[in-house]
């Protein structure tokens, strides 16, 4: 299950390449999806539909939002029991620019 859900991440990784970003999965993430999303009567269909409705729109939701900028790393991983998205990159920007000023 943890093959296909990477083979899945990395589909996700072709297609934002050109937006120069990059998404990565913690095992946490990934426990929560296999538990979510997996039905071994239906092999890894339903994996896929989760990743493109909860994964794909959350990693939309901060590219519109304009959080993201070429050369971040994103992080997928669990929080208060629910996917969520941080920008690594981001935070270390916003420390760097706190030391400047």
């Amino acid at each position: 299950i943890r093959g296909i859900i990477n083979l899945l991440l990395q589909d996700i990784n072709k297609r934002i390449e050109g937006k120069e970003i990059a998404l990565k999965m913690t095992d946490a993430a990934m426990d929560f999806i296999t538990d979510s999303a997996y039905d071994p009567a239906y092999g890894a269909r339903p994996l896929k539909r989760y990743l493109q409705k909860n994964v794909e729109t959350l990693l939309a939701q901060k590219i519109l939002a304009d959080e993201v900028t070429v050369g971040d790393v994103l992080t997928l991983d669990v929080s208060d029991n629910q996917l969520v998205i941080t920008n690594e990159s981001n935070l270390h920007r916003q420390v760097f620019d706190k030391k400047i000023t």
